[in-house]
């Protein structure tokens, strides 16, 4: 993948640095405590960062970095039916001293061109924090579902 800075990813607190495809492996150090926040905060996601990392040399994921301070990991599907792709931002985590809970709407055109060149039809991400979703449709997301589970064990839920 070649990438190309977003004009649009200005942050006022400092230059913008732009994001590059990195190799898990030289970033792991750091990116695998943003993994293990990511499932702190949102424990009904059941990978591990083992399981991110193991993606990532797979080949299956890419992960994206802005200095030690950013990263995104994402995946890039084919829908078996209709053959559309879709880059899939998996996984998003900024250091908490810099985090703003907008912090996409600095990257939101370098991911749409991103998805653009490896010939995708659609951009997507997935959250359970409502804040997020409200802030991915204030810059052009759609809703496409919503999944509800009931856990199946030995108490009687139904």
């Amino acid at each position: 993948m070649e990438l190309v800075a977003p004009k649009s990813a200005v942050n006022t607190k400092r230059e913008v640095v732009a994001p590059v495809v990195s190799d898990v492996r030289a970033e792991w150090d750091w990116v695998k405590h943003g993994v293990k926040e990511i499932l702190r905060d949102q424990p009904t996601l059941t990978y591990r960062p083992e399981d991110v990392y193991a993606s990532c040399i797979a080949g299956e994921s890419h992960l994206i970095t802005v200095e030690k301070s950013k990263f995104v990991v994402l995946k890039i599907s084919t829908d078996e039916f209709s053959l559309e792709r879709t880059m899939y931002l998996w996984l998003c985590w900024v250091a908490p001293e810099i985090r703003t809970g907008e912090n996409i709407k600095e990257y939101i055109e370098y991911f749409r061109k991103l998805a653009v060149s490896e010939n995708c039809k659609y951009l997507e991400t997935g959250t359970t924090t409502k804040a997020l979703g409200r802030l991915y449709t204030s810059i052009g997301m759609e809703v496409t579902s919503s999944t509800y589970r009931l856990e199946i064990g030995n108490n009687n839920n139904v």
